[in-house]
């Protein structure tokens, strides 16, 4: 019998369960016959909220339940798997996901998060671990699902040393709305070298020491962000320890780069981490991702390695960053003839560091200070400005009075060059007073900022209202500028607005190695259908089965024209039955 939509059982959180799981519990508590509707129940629509990872219309469900299962920044920070995508991300791009969360759409979060384009899998498997499904039954009366199972890269449970199971349902589009609990039925080895593994195996410890790595990582506490610079520091005192550093402070690719992929080779033959670098050239793309101010994000995976390669365990990490100092470096810190523009410059700031200081020490004047370490006056106010010291000044083309009402200005948002007028000042003298008072340029930017959001929320909005037959790639044509400051700027605002429509994205995959995608993926197809006949000797394998167990075959199956060996290996693997049927064996 169904509940009615006002009278939600009440429901409590198992010890570490996801809130997939805890919907999972409640439709198989509430007699639901159809997923849909224990989904429109829970989220008022019968298909989204049902993802199993990173689910959408959190608000929802906090207020079916009255608040009974917390907050919604709550619930998703503790039973969804976005708390271990944040830590190497910003506060306002956490902010951002979490808002997208609480949406009624997730949209476009995984691409937001760099899991499309970070070459590890984006559509995250539900794992179980067989032994604790038989304590929850004996402790609850039912298995479920486990959060620090569900962390990408984990494929060994901590508690009883023996490897996950992965379902095969919930991937690669297989009952992707329906809800799941553990069963026997839907799991099954995620890979015959780990399932058959000895503690002892190379394969065995490295999937214990990346889960132990992990499990520490993924508690950290919420609205902790590593500052990109403090990560560089420590990362780059780690490599000139053992002696992969030149003095001029360039890193030894040469000598670093074979290091590393010795160290992850035992890595790559856990499941889904393949993309982890075979090659010394791929060692040193990762290099140039990790060992600099990054621009874009990085899949937490490849920091995690490259911390287990330098630091050896979590902790010692964490104790290396904690205390990091900057590492004077006077030259580029990778070389690198392929990817040298995409590399940045490290430039030290003891010169700063050391004027300020002087200043704050010894009581000095700017102008003092700056004939010390011949720079110009402007030049010690700003970096004074830049580290928040106020610094005493004497009034020359402006009094306290009206210096007072200018910054007042300025802060405002106020345009320079009205207030040039106003004032009777020029342009340069302005600029300097918004570069030398602490904290004023970025109020200018916050409040221009919040201004030019209006201006882009309200045009969007005109644009959509005049034109309601309009699709968002329509409106996004009309007003271009408009939709790439929204996309840029107010993500999950947008989200919102088109919530209801659906665009594509065109991709270019001319950079691609479509030659040895064929071959790895052929390969694969081949190990699974040989796994499918040990385990099923009379059966043959199908085309869904293939799918869930090579993730990666379902998003190329469009792409076979480009791919003949993987065709040519799914056609063997569904023609081929290991014994004679009942007929043959009459002729």
């Amino acid at each position: 019998m169904l509940f009615p939509r006002n009278a939600v059982p009440p429901v409590s959180w198992l010890p570490g369960e996801t809130l997939f799981g805890l919907c999972s519990r409640f439709h198989r508590v509430s007699g639901a016959l159809r997923s849909a509707d224990t989904c429109k129940i829970l989220f008022d629509h019968h298909r989204l909220g049902s993802q199993h990872d990173l689910p959408c219309r959190v608000d929802l469900i906090a207020s079916r339940f009255h608040g009974a299962l917390g907050e919604p920044e709550e619930i998703i920070l503790e039973h969804t798997l976005l708390p271990y995508f944040l830590p190497f991300r910003s506060e306002v791009q956490a902010q951002d996901a979490i808002a997208t969360m609480r949406s009624p759409r997730v949209g476009s979060l995984k691409f937001q998060l760099g899991l499309l384009t970070s070459r590890f899998r984006a559509h995250h498997p539900l794992k179980a671990c067989p032994l604790c499904m038989d304590a929850d039954v004996v402790a609850h009366s039912i298995a479920y699902w486990h959060l620090d199972h569900q962390h990408p890269g984990v494929w060994m449970c901590l508690r009883h040393d023996v490897p996950l199971l992965v379902a095969d349902v919930k991937i690669n589009g297989v009952e992707r709305f329906l809800w799941h609990l553990p069963s026997a039925d839907h799991l099954f080895p995620p890979c015959s070298a780990l399932s058959g593994s000895h503690p002892d195996t190379p394969i065995h410890a490295a999937a214990q020491r990346l889960a132990q790595c992990i499990q520490k990582y993924a508690v950290l506490s919420h609205g902790m962000h590593f500052d990109p610079q403090q990560l560089l520091h420590a990362y780059v005192r780690a490599l000139a320890h053992r002696e992969l550093v030149t003095d001029s402070g360039r890193i030894r690719l040469a000598v670093a780069s074979p290091l590393y992929v010795a160290f992850v080779r035992p890595f790559r033959n856990l499941p889904d981490m393949g993309t982890l670098p075979a090659t010394e050239h791929e060692a040193q793309t990762d290099f140039n991702r990790l060992f600099r101010t990054p621009r874009t994000g990085t899949h937490p995976l490849r920091h995690l390695m490259v911390i287990l390669w330098l630091f050896g365990t979590w902790d010692a990490f964490m104790q290396a960053y904690q205390v990091a100092e900057p590492y004077k470096i006077t030259g580029t810190l990778l070389r690198n003839s392929e990817i040298q523009n995409d590399i940045e410059t490290f430039r030290p700031r003891s010169k700063q560091d050391a004027l300020v200081n002087l200043m704050r020490s010894k009581k000095l004047s700017a102008s003092k200070a700056a004939h010390a370490f011949n720079v110009s006056t402007h030049t010690a106010l700003n970096w004074a400005a830049l580290q928040g010291l106020e610094v005493s000044r004497r009034p020359q083309k402006l009094d306290a009075l009206h210096r007072t009402e200018l910054l007042e200005a300025l802060r405002r948002g106020d345009d320079v060059h009205r207030l040039a007028l106003r004032f009777r000042l020029s342009i340069v003298t302005i600029n300097r007073q918004i570069l030398s008072e602490p904290g004023l340029k970025q109020a200018r930017l916050d409040v221009q900022l919040e201004a030019a959001r209006r201006r882009a929320r309200r045009r969007w909005i005109a644009v959509c209202t005049a034109n309601p037959g309009l699709g968002a790639k329509a409106v996004r044509l009309l007003i271009p500028e408009v939709f790439m400051w929204l996309y840029r700027h107010d993500h999950p605002w947008l989200n919102i607005q088109k919530s209801a429509l659906v665009s594509g994205r065109a991709h270019n995959d001319a950079h691609l190695d479509w030659d040895r995608r064929d071959r790895d993926l052929a390969d694969a197809i081949r190990k699974a259908a040989l796994s499918f006949h040990l385990e099923k000797p009379e059966a043959r394998i199908t085309l869904r089965q293939l799918y869930q167990r090579v993730p990666d075959l379902r998003p190329k199956i469009e792409c076979l024209a480009r791919l003949p060996l993987t065709a040519a290996s799914i056609s063997q693997a569904l023609a081929f039955y290991p014994y004679p049927t009942h007929q043959q064996r009459l002729t």
